[in-house]
């Protein structure tokens, strides 16, 4: 298959070593590649890259007002998935909003170019784009979505050339900006303009400011009067639309009598305006006055006012033709012939390939699914659901919108729902508050192997840190047994060198999460043992740290310290331990193999206990 080279991107890299020895590429999130000479990590041997080359293209939608175009278009989105769109009036309401989106960017950027806050060309193509896209979408809800009567449709369309292509305004401001608007040099060309939008009322008071428009009858106030008199078509006040076509023939008659009785011909400037309302063909050809869809506009307001949505194509063919031909018609002039033919796929397609991001093809195809105007699957080809995913695949590049592309991922119900957990797995966390959104999205999606591995990884994070007590609690939420049981060795051993607990009030409010793992287990228990001591209920203590050391849960590493609590107990006035008992912990001190050790204090602390033992036993013995 044939790719035109206006579609590809193409990126030069100045790294000579890819010439000799090839490249090998790892793709990254959205539109992003890593690049290295060689066959890296393929062949044996191979070298480490000198370079790699980091590749990013269509990164346009990045800056600060695109960041916020898309998301307020996100939010735009959310609301077409959550609303029932086969309402026209709650279509077309959805719909404005995100045209009214892309003029406030518009008009954002504009100010920061004219006050110098950015100066990058970049930013200048950005707006250029953003109004192509704002004049495309206008149309297609204009076609689609308010689906117009005859009579109607033009009213909008001429509304849309007013909006969107502003030379009427622009000569009409700097006419009236001057003490003698008349002999300004565009004051004809503004009238003209303003005629073929079909703004006769505002051409109209721009001819009354000539000299020769106040006096008694002449061709100025003849003309001024058919401005005047041109009928419009009232929908909403019940008028028909024969009503309107009768008048309107009655008022073309009347402007094709007076330029047939030479009432213009002393004036070329009235003449070319009296050949406009008569609907005189060649007039409509002239590009001085603007492109073919403004000429098409113009000659239907002039020549078939009562037009019909399904009519237009014909229109639009015609009106190209005249202005050389679809060979001779750019990308923009494409998209519009599309919509002008009713054919949303065709709309769709072209705007994907013209436009350098999936903004306007997935919203608009999005909305076109909503309204039923494409099928949910053509030829086993979901049209919509590829640009969604296309589109969220370029949001991927982005750190800051990986919650607005999971709702984009998500709106695609055939594959969207595959890629969310993929997604996730990628997701950078960069704190406990960001994993706590990515865990809360995970939770109302029901995602639960992604939860407990988010928790891990945030465990394993903050134990690197050594942040022990954060991570027993994410350890505890993954449900990760091994994991709780490294942790709590790791919190026994730090407590035998400081010989204090650091984390007390996680351990004080554990509850049944002490049962995921032994360690977990016995670090709870040795806390209550802790307790119980500093509350000086010593035969509740020792029956306690009886139970731990007879138990064999203890870490080995911990024995020796474990042993070593129970020689204040063995001190006290009260026997707290039996001879039984005494018995079964020297039996455990001598079961310790010191060979490994190293600690002296350790030593002088075991050879005190071994004597505490025997003054216990001798007591024990007595007392029983």
């Amino acid at each position: 298959m044939e790719v035109s080279d206006r579609y590809v991107n193409q990126i030069d890299l100045d790294d000579s070593s890819l010439d000799i020895n090839g490249a090998t590429c790892s793709w990254g999130a959205g539109n992003h590649l890593a690049v290295v000479a060689g066959n890296v990590g393929l062949t044996e041997g191979a070298s480490n890259p000198s370079f790699i080359h980091e590749v990013k293209w269509n990164q346009g939608m990045h800056s600060d007002i695109m960041r916020k175009l898309m998301n307020e278009s996100h939010r735009v989105f959310m609301e077409v998935q959550q609303s029932n769109t086969h309402s026209r009036p709650l279509l077309i309401k959805l719909s404005r909003k995100y045209r009214s989106i892309l003029r406030a960017s518009v008009c954002e950027l504009k100010s920061c170019l004219e006050s110098d806050i950015v100066e990058d060309e970049a930013s200048r193509q950005q707006m250029e784009i953003l109004q192509l896209m704002e004049i495309i979408w206008n149309l297609c809800e204009i076609l689609f979505f308010e689906n117009s009567p005859p009579g109607v449709i033009l009213s909008c369309l001429a509304e849309w050339v007013k909006w969107h292509f502003t030379r009427a305004d622009d000569f009409t401001e700097e006419c009236i900006q001057t003490d003698h608007p008349h002999t300004h040099i565009l004051y004809w060309s503004a009238i003209k303009c303003l005629v073929l939008q079909g703004r006769t009322d505002d051409a109209k008071n721009l001819l009354k400011l000539h000299p020769l428009c106040r006096g008694e009858e002449n061709p100025y106030t003849s003309m001024e009067e058919l401005l005047r008199k041109m009928p419009s078509f009232s929908f909403c006040r019940g008028q028909s639309l024969v009503e309107f076509e009768m008048k309107w023939r009655h008022w073309q008659g009347e402007c094709v009598r007076r330029y047939k009785d030479g009432e213009f011909c002393g004036d070329d400037n009235l003449e070319e305006l009296a050949m406009i309302l008569c609907g005189e063909l060649d007039v409509f050809e002239n590009p001085e006055f603007g492109g073919w869809y403004e000429m098409m506009v113009a000659r239907l307001i002039y020549t078939k006012p009562t037009v019909s949505s399904m009519e237009l194509k014909h229109h639009s063919k015609v009106s190209v033709d005249v202005f050389g031909g679809r060979n001779n018609i750019g990308a923009f002039d494409e998209i519009l012939m599309a919509a002008f033919e009713l054919d949303p796929y065709l709309v769709i397609k072209e705007c994907s390939l013209r436009f350098n991001n999936w903004w306007l093809a997935a919203h608009l195809s999005d909305l076109f699914h909503h309204a039923g105007l494409i099928a949910h699957k053509k030829s086993d080809f979901d049209f919509r659901e590829h640009l969604v995913l296309e589109y969220a695949n370029g949001l991927m590049a982005h750190q800051s919108f990986w919650k607005v592309t999971i709702d984009y991922l998500a709106a695609c119900s055939d594959n969207g729902n595959n890629f969310v957990p993929l997604f996730i797995q990628k997701i950078p966390l960069t704190s406990e508050k960001k994993a706590a959104k990515v865990l809360q999205i995970c939770k109302k999606r029901k995602l639960h192997p992604e939860m407990r591995s988010i928790c891990r990884q945030m465990s394993v994070s903050a134990r690197r840190e050594g942040q022990l007590g954060t991570a027993l609690m994410w350890s505890l939420r993954s449900n990760d047994s091994t994991l709780a049981m490294k942790i709590a060795e790791e919190m026994l051993t730090k407590y035998a060198v400081s010989g204090e607990f650091a984390y007390v009030d996680i351990l004080d409010y554990l509850g049944p999460n002490v049962l995921l793992s032994e360690q977990l287990t016995f670090l709870a228990k040795y806390r209550d043992f802790h307790k119980l001591l500093g509350e000086s209920k010593m035969k509740c203590a020792g029956k306690l740290l009886y139970n731990l050391i007879t138990s064999n849960v203890a870490p080995q590493s911990f024995r020796p310290s474990l042993l070593t609590e129970a020689t204040s107990l063995l001190e006290c006035d009260e026997l707290i331990f039996d001879y039984r008992e005494t018995g079964d912990l020297i039996c455990s001190l001598n079961g310790i193999d010191m060979s490994g050790h190293k600690n002296a204090e350790m030593g002088t602390r075991l050879d005190q206990l071994r004597l505490s033992l025997a003054r216990n036993m001798s007591k024990a013995v007595v007392d029983s």
